[in-house]
């Protein structure tokens, strides 16, 4: 049993574990896909929202003044890079009311802008031809940004576009991003220890009855005929161990017969074997001459 233990045990237990340790890096591995491609999907979509609300709030400053030159462009980039109140910006200016844009001043932007422009992700303004007004030049990529159209009085008078998140920027998501992944390796881990244990519980239910086919085996070689094997299923080991008890059968049944047929021998030569025993005496004493017709009769 110390060869089995050593080998095929072990065999059965690194094939179970190796099988779940496959399914478990491809579902974790899936699963963080998932996670990562989700998560990015659920900020651009406040992101879309969010430039839908600022296209809104342009669309009333556009008009109030009629142009985009008529607003200054440090209001423009306020409006630009502001956040709904329950993402963490400043609550509406004004109670709520329709602020009063500012006249373009032709000044650069100032740090106040520059601290808004850090806020979030490269947002841009563009006029009815595509040319930048206000925000990040770098927003302007029409094959990768999200775009949302100014409209006053049902035309389009502009454009709000900004970058989708191709990955974790803040400190925030990122920190978030670490506890999912540190999560996602401690169930793993709590996964594999299950599985070990689950494995050796059930390489020892498998080879339960190839341990009592290898006893059975030794006993028949050491010349004990009489094990059998109880068989309660109709697999392949079942079947094997009704292929062991047929060959125990037939080897007990050998035997009886190879018993049987020696008392036969031995009862059939026992009178002929003391016939002849006791005419060899006779001649041995000289109670019978020892001529051609003893001779005769000691070869019949």
């Amino acid at each position: 049993m110390q060869i089995m233990k050593g080998s095929v045990f072990r065999k059965l237990i690194t094939a179970f574990l190796g099988l779940t340790l496959i399914i478990l890096i491809a579902t974790l591995g899936l699963a963080r896909w998932s996670f990562e491609h989700g998560f990015l999907d659920y900020v651009n979509a406040l992101e879309q929202s969010r430039l839908e609300q600022v296209s809104s709030a342009l669309a009333e400053a556009y008009a109030s003044y009629g142009s985009w030159e008529a607003i200054a462009t440090e209001h423009l980039n306020r409006i630009l890079y502001s956040r709904p109140p329950d993402e963490g910006g400043p609550p509406p200016e004004h109670g709520g009311r329709k602020p009063r844009p500012e006249l373009r001043s032709g000044k650069p932007p100032g740090p106040d802008h520059r601290q808004r422009r850090r806020r979030g992700p490269p947002t841009a303004l563009l006029d009815q031809n595509g040319l930048l007004i206000a925000g990040h030049p770098d927003a302007i990529r029409p094959e990768h940004g999200i775009r949302v159209a100014v409209q006053v009085d049902g035309q389009t008078v502009g454009a709000v576009v900004g970058l989708p998140r191709r990955y974790f920027e803040s400190p925030q998501e990122t920190a978030f991003s670490h506890q999912q992944w540190l999560t996602s390796l401690l169930i793993g881990l709590a996964s594999l220890l299950l599985a070990l244990l689950a494995s050796w519980v059930l390489a020892r239910w498998l080879l339960g009855p190839l341990r009592r086919m290898v006893a059975a085996i030794r006993t028949l070689s050491g010349g004990d005929f009489s094990p059998r094997l109880q068989t309660t299923s109709d697999d392949e080991l079942a079947r094997l161990a009704a292929d062991i008890n047929h060959l125990a059968a037939t080897l007990e049944d050998n035997q009886a017969a190879r018993r049987r047929w020696l008392a036969d021998i031995s009862h059939e030569l026992r009178t002929p074997v003391t016939i002849l025993s006791g005419e060899l005496e006779a001649l041995q004493d000289g109670i019978r001459p020892f001529n051609r017709e003893q001779l005769d009769s000691l070869s019949q």
